[in-house]
């Protein structure tokens, strides 16, 4: 790949996921054009829901570790006088 020429990669970006994909001469350049996009619908939302799960199971956890140490706290010494 190291020696490939930058025209084979870009004829594989007009091809690839593009109708009808071209390189236009710009002033400055080159421009990639196309009839349309090959991807019709949008990627679908990431499914998030273990995130949240393992979230909300570590604020349980640590909810019911401060609860305990809480309520088994050490008695307060009394005062000596």
């Amino acid at each position: 790949m190291r020696d490939a020429k930058a025209w084979t990669f870009m004829s594989l970006l007009a091809e690839r996921g593009l109708k009808g994909g071209y390189w236009e001469k710009t002033a400055t350049g080159y421009r990639l054009c196309a009839e349309e996009s090959l991807r019709l619908a949008p990627l679908p939302p990431a499914d998030n829901s273990r995130a949240w799960g393992l979230a909300a199971v570590v604020v349980i956890v640590l909810g019911f570790v401060a609860l305990f140490r809480w309520r088994f706290r050490p008695a307060k010494a009394e005062p000596r006088g």
